[in-house]
């Protein structure tokens, strides 16, 4: 469905949909009627009617004399002469339409002993009786719309007032907001209502004009046009539903880094049709909706928390315990580390000329960045080992030269660099990343759709 930027462009195209659906389905039904139709339980007609070889008790001066007084009833009637002989009743004269030849026909055949009718009537053909009696049917009709104009006023009354209640009652946002869990269902909610005191005020003015055939006609032709609109707007369908969803579960909120069906990034907005993402990079990332209700998400922002990981090897004579207890003791003076939940370090690897340690914290990254944090923490780990004499050993590699029949190995040798004390590296500024948030808030302030998600609210 498109989105409409004002409430009477929506309500344009709502009428002129309504109008169009209710023409295009009295066409059809028109079609038909007047169309043949066979039912598999009917058997079809004998190919010849037959007639009784015994007379009728009802005679012929009877026949004529029944037709003449049905005729006299009818004003188009009076002038029709009826000749009746052996049951076969005669037709004649001029009347000032074709259906009304076929009606005279159709009640003649009506009356019984009538075997057949031949109808001889013709249209009149003098200008002055069309003329008289095309004005007497306007003078008919003239008066009889004239004496339904308060109906009509009532009833155009009846749709204008439901339409401005129902608008009355979508706007009253702090009223629906205390039923629905955001603004998106709000809204939503506000819509439904405004529609339902829409259709009740136009079923109320159709049968108030005794027109509710229209409404039965429309809602008989509803699940079809529904079923042909569904498969064409399939995948809007589906990313709507999958908004509305989304914002009843929100499992996400704005600025939060989430991964999804393997897109990252800080979530800038959720609207009705897609997830807009903000990578690292700056990029925006836009996911449909459907594809986001039925993705696994990673949310790194719904816990405050968050662990950091880094691996470190020492020389196999120095003593774990020793390097242990120095990795601890640095980390608690890196800014940015927590002290609560308390930072492990344990042995991940033996190898044969090292061993490998495996070094865990967690910071606040409501306040911290998790990449410079690790950045400065590997940074201070190494500094320490290299000032307390725990290496990180190089490669050993066993050279066999063989010279003049004389067999001679390399000696193993571990070169040890000690650190540039002459060098003053500064510390980092450690402070969580801006850069993303103001590519989200450059986006918040954008109006062409409207946000789902707020900054303060997820929930499962």
């Amino acid at each position: 469905m498109p989105a409409f930027r004002s409430p009477f462009t929506a309500a344009a195209f709502s009428l002129f949909l309504f109008l169009h659906l209710t023409t295009s389905v009295a066409v059809a039904q028109s079609a038909l009627e007047l169309a043949p139709t066979a039912t598999s339980g009917e058997s079809p007609p004998s190919a010849v009617d037959k007639i009784s070889a015994e007379t009728s008790s009802i005679s012929d001066a009877e026949i004529s004399e029944r037709l003449r007084r049905i005729y006299s009833e009818l004003d188009q009637y009076k002038d029709i002469t009826v000749l009746v002989s052996n049951s076969v009743v005669s037709l004649q004269g001029e009347l000032l339409s074709a259906v009304a030849i076929e009606e005279a026909e159709t009640l003649a055949r009506k009356v019984s002993g009538v075997a057949d009718v031949d109808n001889q009537l013709q249209l009149e053909t003098n200008v002055t009786e069309r003329l008289n009696s095309s004005i007497g049917e306007l003078a008919t009709e003239s008066k009889t719309v004239i004496s339904s104009l308060p109906l009509y006023a009532l009833a155009l009354a009846i749709m204008v007032g439901s339409w401005f209640l129902g608008r009355y009652l979508s706007s009253k946002r702090s009223l629906l907001l205390q039923l629905a869990p955001n603004t998106f269902i709000a809204e939503l909610l506000g819509n439904i209502v405004r529609l339902v005191i829409l259709v009740a005020g136009l079923f109320l003015a159709l049968r108030l004009l005794d027109a509710t055939h229209v409404i039965s006609t429309v809602l008989s032709a509803a699940g079809i046009v529904g079923l042909a609109v569904g498969f064409a707007v399939r995948d809007t369908v589906e990313n709507y539903i999958a908004s509305i969803l989304l914002s009843l579960r929100n499992p996400f909120k704005i600025r939060d880094y989430i991964v999804v069906d393997g897109f990252e990034g800080s979530v800038a907005r959720l609207t009705s049709r897609a997830t807009i993402l903000v990578s690292a990079e700056g990029n925006y990332i836009r996911i449909p909706n459907a594809i986001v209700y039925k993705s696994v998400i990673v949310n790194y922002s719904r816990n405050p928390l968050r662990q950091f990981d880094f691996s470190v090897g020492i020389d196999s004579g120095d003593s774990i315990l020793r390097a242990q207890q120095l990795a601890q003791a640095t980390l608690q003076q890196v800014e940015g580390v927590l002290k609560d939940p308390p930072s492990s370090i344990v042995v991940s690897e033996l190898g044969e000329s090292n061993t490998t340690l495996t070094i865990r914290a967690w910071i606040d990254q409501q306040h911290y960045d998790l990449l410079k944090v690790r950045s400065e923490s590997i940074r201070q780990v190494k500094e320490a080992f290299d000032s307390d004499g725990i290496v990180m050993p190089e490669p050993i590699y066993r050279l066999v030269i063989n010279n003049a029949g004389e067999n001679s190995s390399a000696s193993d040798k571990t070169t040890q660099r000690q650190p540039d004390d002459s060098i003053d590296t500064p510390v980092q500024d450690l402070n969580a990343e801006r850069v993303v948030d103001s590519a989200i808030t450059a986006e918040l302030e954008q109006a062409d759709e409207e946000n789902l998600l707020s900054e303060s609210s997820a929930h499962e």
